[in-house]
């Protein structure tokens, strides 16, 4: 044979032991490194004079015989061709590790099963089919129902190759996903070795058509695919079963997190069932990925119920808004659905002039650089004519007040972090702590501290926003503002 005919019978070959823990290799270095009782030397030659008319010849078992008193004991090839030397090849090779031949029964009487539409099994003859797979006699009048896994994985001293991929979702491999969505078969690709095996991969997109191309062997498939898209919840999206071993799936997905799943399947080239659909695939495609988080913003003054006098002061409007993947366009603010002004650079604020007696709900609309829009929580005003007493919440003064030198909050923005770290300016004997929400001062949580100069919060309950945090330590009172952008 040429050189290229060499390779080619060993991706033959490879592909049918794919699924097993061993080595198919034409070095002869590897192949020494290996235990006596633990390899096979497969010699292709086109000397057969001791076996003129046969394609190979083996001692059933022989591959364990290197520790015995036979010594280490080859098997022999003596078909001309790739798939002929092939097929032949891991025919023998079969031998030596337990198996006898695929034939069928009366009223045929053939040692040799050539097998049916596009399938044949590799202990029969396999020379004229596409799909050559290990067998255990499902097809017809067979005479053999040996399991040619259990006798390969179970009789010579190693088993299936170790799983890849999970087979759940808890489990499931991320797909590795090029900037601009982009799915290479180079890098998403695995090897499904047992009947019971199913790869899964999660993915997540921002919406839009997702496609898969998904490859058995691109050479000697034994492989017959079938996908699936799942959500998160389990439930079944879109499928995939073709007449051809490979599979493709197109479908508009929402925005989200999912899963696909492969498997080998029994297919429709032939085979009774999926028991020796096995082997490599490859994932090609595409996926919507243009993510963007939206950003964060919350009111700071006023606060909620605060009043006003008419043509008085004019009624200072702050926020404080974040991006985590990019920058903040503008905010702006708005009374009801009515505009008020806007800001385009930190610290964002406006004020508003002559505002008229009557009630308001305040908004800030934050703009990303992306284009997405988040809008504050809303917060409800009174302005009231002059000589009637302004209600003015306390807590107002307490939220422009910023903390000193000497106490630090720490990590502010919080992002992969469960703890907020609190350092204190001085030792103190009792400290109160309380978190709240920013935009209706709702309080999510009070604690007291005895005897501290730091101290460490459990924030993980606290979902993505803008929070207050307000300390209160021996008639001294500090706020800080929260960002938790996980």
């Amino acid at each position: 044979m040429t050189e290229a005919e060499m390779e080619e019978v060993w991706k033959l070959m490879s592909e049918d032991f794919r699924p097993f823990d061993l080595n198919v290799t034409t070095s002869e270095a590897v192949f020494n490194n290996a235990p006596a009782d633990r390899r096979m030397r497969v010699i292709f030659t086109p000397t057969n004079y001791f076996a003129p008319g046969y394609g190979g010849y083996a001692y059933i078992g022989s591959f364990t015989f290197g520790s015995t008193s036979y010594g280490e004991t080859p098997c022999w090839v003596w078909n001309a061709g790739v798939i002929g030397a092939g097929e032949a090849g891991s025919h023998e090779v079969g031998h030596t590790l337990g198996l006898v031949h695929d034939g069928r029964g009366a009223p045929y009487s053939e040692e040799y099963y050539s097998g049916h539409d596009s399938w044949a099994p590799i202990m029969g003859t396999g020379y004229y089919r596409s799909v050559v797979q290990w067998s255990k006699g499902e097809y017809a009048y067979a005479n053999n129902t040996e399991d040619d896994l259990q006798t390969i994985t179970t009789r010579n001293g190693f088993g299936y190759r170790a799983d890849d991929h999970g087979n759940t979702a808890a489990s499931a491999t991320s797909m590795v996903i090029e900037d601009g969505g982009e799915v290479l078969a180079s890098v998403n690709k695995g090897v499904i070795s047992s009947r019971t095996d199913v790869d899964m991969f999660s993915f997540t997109t921002s919406g839009g058509e997702i496609a898969f191309d998904v490859n058995p062997d691109p050479s000697y498939p034994n492989l017959d695919l079938m996908l699936t898209v799942r959500d998160i919840f389990g439930e079944l999206v879109a499928t995939a079963d073709p007449s051809t071993l490979a599979a493709s799936l197109h479908v508009v997905l929402e925005a989200g997190t999912y899963y696909l799943e492969i498997d080998g399947v029994a297919g429709s080239m032939g085979a009774n069932s999926d028991f020796a659909s096995l082997g490599e695939y490859f994932i090609a495609g595409n996926i919507p990925v243009n993510f963007n988080q939206s950003p964060l913003v919350s009111l700071v003054t006023p606060v909620e119920g605060q009043e006003f006098t008419a043509n008085q002061k004019p009624i200072r409007i702050t926020a404080t808004a974040f991006d985590s993947d990019g920058t903040v366009s503008k905010v702006e603010f708005y009374s009801g659905d009515v505009k008020l002004g806007e800001d385009l650079k930190a610290p964002y604020s406006y004020h508003w002039k002559r505002a008229a007696v009557g009630n308001y709900v305040i908004t800030a609309h934050a703009t990303d650089n992306m284009g997405a829009v988040t809008v504050s929580e809303p917060v409800s005003i009174k302005v009231v004519a002059p000589g009637i007493k302004k209600n003015q919440i306390a807590s107002s003064k307490i939220l422009a007040t910023e903390m000193p030198a000497g106490v630090e909050v720490y990590p502010n923005p919080i992002t992969t972090d469960n703890y907020v770290k609190i350092a204190l300016p001085a030792h103190f004997r009792v400290v109160s702590l309380i978190i709240y929400e920013l935009g209706t001062g709702k309080r999510l949580s009070e604690r007291n501290y005895k005897d501290a100069s730091s101290l460490q919060v459990e924030v993980s309950a606290l979902p993505r926003g803008l929070y207050g945090l307000t300390i209160k330590a021996e008639g001294q009172v500090w706020t800080k503002k929260l960002a938790v952008i996980k």
